[in-house]
């Protein structure tokens, strides 16, 4: 069971998780995330191909979701050195810069993180962390201060479908240049994230229950054929 919703005023989204089985399998989508897991917080960097979550049924893993290129400015890294892998937050800021966070999470108030909160405990799981992590989130954008707009502005501008050397034009960068910054953006290039996206795209209107020939043709697949290939690649874990 999963449920998610976007956070007020951050690039962000919170979700929960209730684990039905062992193993789940996740797919990439161009995002990194702030997890609390087993006590711990961590931070998952953007997965080029699906991964297999192991875990307990019943298990409640919640987070919060940053949007395409945001998390690597609030931690100061480059995302490409946090790609495909999963690292406790204290390892990536020093446990002093994680205490200071935890205070200022604490000063801020745990924050109302929503429905998604709601259905947990509409669902008598409980939510007692969801509330710490989205106050974590909020306390992570307030001391960035002001973010750089590029990474958003090309991730949107690849996910419309734009080829790569259109939004490098457009972002005022060669395409040499938009490769470097896309790996340190996004953790890969901007032809994975374009690809990335475009399969997150079909795959939502999959869900919503339209033929494999109509989401392929509205995410700019040459056909259903071209849509599978992709979901095969991207969708087996590597």
């Amino acid at each position: 069971m999963h449920a998610e919703t976007r956070l007020p005023g951050l690039p962000a989204v919170a979700w929960w998780n209730a684990a039905a089985g062992a193993s789940s399998l996740i797919g990439p989508d161009g995002c990194m995330d702030v997890i609390s897991l087993h006590g711990r917080l961590v931070v998952v960097g953007a997965d080029a191909r699906a991964r297999v979550h192991r875990g307990t049924a019943g298990t409640l893993t919640t987070g919060v979701r940053f949007d395409p290129g945001v998390l690597p400015q609030l931690l100061g890294v480059d995302a490409d050195a946090l790609a495909d892998r999963q690292v406790p937050l204290a390892e990536v800021l020093g446990r002093r810069d994680v205490a200071r966070l935890l205070d200022a999470a604490g000063r801020r108030g745990p924050g109302d993180p929503g429905p998604v909160a709601g259905a947990v405990r509409g669902d008598g799981t409980g939510a007692s962390d969801l509330p710490s992590v989205t106050a974590i989130a909020a306390a992570l954008c307030a001391r960035a201060g002001r973010l750089d707009p590029r990474p958003l502005r090309v991730a949107r501008a690849l996910g419309s479908g734009l080829d790569v050397a259109q939004v490098a034009e457009e972002a005022g960068r060669s395409t040499r240049q938009l490769r470097r910054d896309a790996a340190r953006w996004y953790g890969y290039g901007p032809k994975h994230l374009a690809r990335v996206l475009r399969y997150r795209r079909a795959a939502a209107d999959l869900e919503a229950g339209a033929s494999r020939a109509d989401a392929a043709a509205r995410a700019g697949y040459a056909d259903a054929s071209h849509l599978w290939r992709d979901e095969r690649d991207l969708m087996t874990p590597s």
